[in-house]
């Protein structure tokens, strides 16, 4: 059909009206400093008195731009060092390797009475990672080791939980013998006896369910891990501060909360011991 001339100037008129923008924009953009001292000195906008930066605001697209950046040096680098510990460990005897492996978890010398305590998620991660490439009796014998401090230390545990290795357990099935499959699946049962969210069950779910009428490697074995969930400790609910990075609770502004008839708040802490090499589980205060 024929677009009338009033319809026609109307269309032209918006779309000069869009690329002035566009070049405004590209121009704002362009101003802006993206280095790392100026970044910091970026006023964030918020109009209309509103607690959160604005969602148009240039300066947060530039920042936005600049962080997604971060994770694939992080993970080129944690591909060098899982590359470097395989070599480290790879003409090692199955003590040397494990001993070199426990040093890195705990980043010292490992103790299983005065040393125990994993320091860095990231490099648990390390470990799982190249699980499947050591042989079966040092697989075994280190986790052996890690299922006994797991289970003598709730921040082990913790550790293993914020290190996102519930899910790499449940790939490893597929690839184990028998002996370190059982270990396996007493660190998801260690793992369980804490804390499980409905992805984790659904996971677990997942992998019993047959395929064509059989069951997955190992499966049957994973039926142990309900068998311990009536057996769970500790509350309902609870926020863990291992004083490291990001470590603490973001809460909301004030003035959303209902101060005008008032609240309380009331809740337990618990404090874990930095070792105890009298018992054979800590006993927190």
């Amino acid at each position: 059909f024929a677009m009338s001339d009033e319809v026609k100037a109307d269309v032209d008129s918006q779309s000069d009206e869009i690329n002035q923008r566009d070049e405004k924009s590209e121009e704002l953009i362009r101003k802006l400093p993206v280095n790392d001292d100026e970044e910091n000195e970026l006023e964030l906008l918020t109009p209309n008195g509103r607690e959160t930066p604005s969602a148009t605001s240039y300066s947060d697209i530039i920042i936005h731009k600049v962080d997604e950046e971060i994770p694939v040096a992080e993970e080129n680098s944690n591909v060098d060092d899982t590359q470097q510990l395989l070599e480290t460990i790879a003409d090692k005897s199955n003590k040397e390797a494990s001993t070199i492996i426990l040093n890195m978890l705990v980043e010292g010398d490992f103790d299983l009475d005065k040393n125990y305590i994993i320091q860095k998620p990231k490099n648990l991660a390390k470990l799982f990672s190249i699980l499947n490439k050591m042989s079966s009796s040092l697989q075994a014998e280190i986790l052996s080791v890690l299922i006994g401090i797991m289970r003598k230390s709730e921040r082990n545990l913790l550790a293993c939980i914020d290190a996102n290795i519930y899910y790499k357990l449940f790939e490893l099935l597929n690839d184990i013998d028998d002996i370190v499959a059982d270990l396996l699946v007493d660190i998801l049962t260690v793992l369980t006896s804490l804390t499980i969210n409905v992805n984790e069950l659904k996971v677990l779910l997942r992998y019993l369910k047959t395929d064509n009428n059989v069951w997955k490697k190992h499966a049957v074995k994973l039926l142990n891990i309900f068998k311990s969930f009536p057996y769970r400790h500790g509350p309902d609910d609870f926020f863990n501060f291992p004083g490291r990075q990001d470590s603490g609770l973001v809460l909301p502004p004030i003035k959303t909360w209902p101060y005008q008839n008032g609240f309380t708040v009331s809740t337990w802490f618990r404090i874990d011991p930095v070792a105890n090499s009298v018992i054979e589980k800590e006993k927190p205060y």
